[in-house]
């Protein structure tokens, strides 16, 4: 049987037309949107080179970023001194390098574009001549090999070493809390009295230029010896202390106590002066016992000043003091500032002993 109801598939094939053109413009759409999110990237390739002899540095360290900071690259030159920078941002870019003796005077601009096209050539200019001279081991037993590395820059084609062994009192006159273990300590040249001096070669150097020495110094003498390296253009030093004075302190209740030994036999070392600072002051001095003690007692008022590391530093003149106890300084009106160490002395072997990273104050109680 015939229907004669009109058919309507035209209409509704028309409405899914319709709708499907909608889908893919809205597909374009966002594809489009996406694309347009997304932020051009560049390559960067380049050669780093000496600006006094134009030859490339190996190794160089390599520094870039973008405007804002938006971008930051940071990589390390191949033996030929070549670099790549990837998936960096395009436009305005600055771009730095450096060594131990090679450096940018200021960043290179570089206008960076989309692709891998880009190029630079960085030149460093060389650093001002000096010299560091540095050792992993500042206290020695007497007779130990002391091993110290002396890098840098120079002109000159010879090193004057000279080692010179100087009193506690040149160290203490300065007025700073330094001790030997400090990095970069000095004592000015020349203070005291010549041990060693000679010439040898400001060699080796790598191929850049920088040199790299390796020293050994051996003394049996017990004592503070000054060590410097000299040419006509830099110079560098550092502080030695040989000694078989050992030191151990200690605060049980009210007492700061410090125990001397001898490091070569083991054994407790009597007689030896002994000193509490504060900074540059003398808070507390006095002689170990036969048993190797120094001891300050401490009232309780003058306990929160010694304690924690002399957290002031001072001992009362209320303090117990006796026999080969140590006496407090008269001075209060000295200032507190600077670092608590102990000085000990037997001889002319010297030990330091720094106490603010001993103790601490914790609710009102000082302890070890």
């Amino acid at each position: 049987m015939r229907s004669d109801t009109p058919v309507e598939y035209p209409a509704a094939l028309a409405r899914g037309a319709l709708a499907a053109a909608a889908l893919v413009a809205w597909l374009g759409l966002m594809a489009g949107a996406l694309v347009w999110r997304e932020p051009a990237t560049a390559r960067l390739e380049g050669v780093v080179i000496a600006r006094e002899t134009g030859r490339p540095i190996p190794r160089a360290n390599v520094a870039a970023h973008g405007v804002g900071w938006q971008w930051q690259r940071e990589v390390k030159a191949d033996a030929r001194g070549r670099f790549r920078l990837e998936g960096i941002g395009t436009g305005l870019a600055y771009i730095s390098g450096y060594t131990d003796i090679h450096k940018s005077l200021k960043d290179e601009k570089i206008e960076i574009k989309e692709g891998p096209s880009n190029r630079i050539t960085l030149v460093l200019d060389p650093v001002p001549p000096y010299l560091s001279l540095q050792t992993h081991q500042h206290v020695l037993l007497p007779g130990e090999t002391a091993v110290l590395t002396c890098k840098g820059v120079t002109r000159a084609d010879s090193l004057r070493l000279e080692v010179r062994r100087f009193p506690l009192s040149a160290l203490l006159s300065s007025g700073d809390a330094a001790t030997p273990g400090d990095e970069g300590l000095t004592v000015p040249p020349g203070t005291g009295v010549l041990v060693m001096r000679k010439e040898i070669p400001a060699a080796p150097r790598d191929p850049e230029g920088l040199l790299f020495r390796t020293l050994t110094l051996a003394q049996p003498t017990p004592g503070l010896y000054s060590v410097w390296i000299r040419t006509r253009d830099a110079r560098a030093g550092t502080v030695l202390s040989v000694s078989r004075l050992g030191v151990i302190t200690k605060l049980s209740g009210k007492a700061f106590l410090a125990y001397a030994v001898d490091l070569e036999t083991d054994r407790p070392v009597a007689g030896a002066r002994a000193a509490l600072y504060r900074g540059s002051r003398v808070v507390a001095q006095g002689v170990t016992d036969p048993h190797g003690l120094f001891r300050v007692r401490l009232s309780k008022r003058s306990q929160p000043k010694v304690a924690a590391a002399a957290d002031e530093g001072n001992a009362s003149e209320d303090d117990e003091t006796g026999g080969d106890e140590g006496s407090s300084s008269e001075d209060e009106s000295a200032s507190d500032s600077g670092e608590a160490r102990l000085i000990a002395a037997a001889g002319d072997s010297v030990a330091f002993t720094r106490l603010d990273s001993i103790y601490r104050e914790e609710r009102g109680d000082y302890r070890a």
